[in-house]
């Protein structure tokens, strides 16, 4: 029996194709928030989910991601905006 559960670490590499199609400038941006918004919402549930099972988790990954995503999501916001004008 082994004293000590090693966690094993495997690296996955697999294409996965999200998005088909052609989409007009608002149509893209409002797929592309839909995919950031959900990213958004899995790191907190993640987040929230660590600190249920232990008040002192360290949720520090989960909400940098949050905040990247949010800051990636007003980028593309403003991008949006010069590119139609």
């Amino acid at each position: 029996m082994l004293k000590n559960k090693e966690k094993q670490e495997v690296e996955v590499n697999q294409k996965i194709q999200l998005v088909d199609g052609k989409f007009t400038p608002s149509e893209a941006s409002h797929v592309v928030n839909c995919l950031i918004d959900e990213k958004i919402n899995f790191h907190k549930l993640q987040a929230l989910c660590w600190y249920e099972g232990n008040h002192d988790a360290d949720t520090t990954y989960c909400d940098k991601r949050e905040k990247e995503l949010r800051e990636e999501k007003k980028i593309k916001h403003i991008s949006l905006i010069q590119l139609m004008r």
